[in-house]
């Protein structure tokens, strides 16, 4: 426990909550860790700019976080000094173009999607993701859970049209001094 987290939380819940967790069964073969040009291979980083044009993909965002406890924001005190219980939240985004053929990761094993259906597919994995590590043991979160956020417009400036769908991952974790 310290100060801060291993890696800002996007990052630290990809690597050490979203890779391990990812089944690409959920996910019509779909995989993360795939490499690029491989079929099931699925981007996943925490900007748009890191992904670039591969579709689907997915990223993963920070928005914000707060600390819980009274007027100054703390919520307990140790020896070392005050601690305090961090809420935070990522957005989870899925992408995929409109391009007119069904999206796959396995077409020997799963029938495509549409990209409609496809950043839906995904997303929900997040969810299920979260729920399944609802206690995530052996990481520096104390908690996860997930809600669907406020609907994602489609990107219209893309020509085909670039479909989103989003989830909020919330997490919370435990601010302690350093000893």
């Amino acid at each position: 426990m310290s100060l801060q987290l291993p890696d800002r939380p996007a990052r630290y819940f990809i690597d050490e909550i979203l890779l391990p967790s990812w089944d690409p069964s959920e996910a019509q073969g779909f995989d993360p860790q795939a490499s690029l040009g491989d079929e099931a291979y699925l981007p996943v980083d925490t900007t748009i700019n890191e992904v670039g044009s591969i579709y689907p993909s997915l990223i993963i965002s920070y928005s914000n976080e707060t600390p819980g406890g009274g007027g100054l924001g703390y919520d307990f005190q140790t020896s070392e000094g005050p601690g305090q219980d961090r809420n935070g939240t990522l957005v989870a985004t899925a992408r995929a173009q409109d391009r007119g053929d069904d999206y796959v990761g396995d077409s020997g094993t799963y029938s495509g999607q549409d990209a409609e259906d496809i950043v839906v597919t995904l997303v929900e994995h997040v969810e299920d993701i979260c729920q399944q590590n609802a206690d995530p043991v052996g990481t520096d979160f104390r908690g996860l859970s997930s809600q669907r956020g406020p609907e994602a417009p489609d990107d219209q400036s893309e020509n085909p049209v670039v479909r989103l769908s989003n989830c909020q991952v919330i997490y919370y974790w435990e601010r302690y001094p350093e000893p």
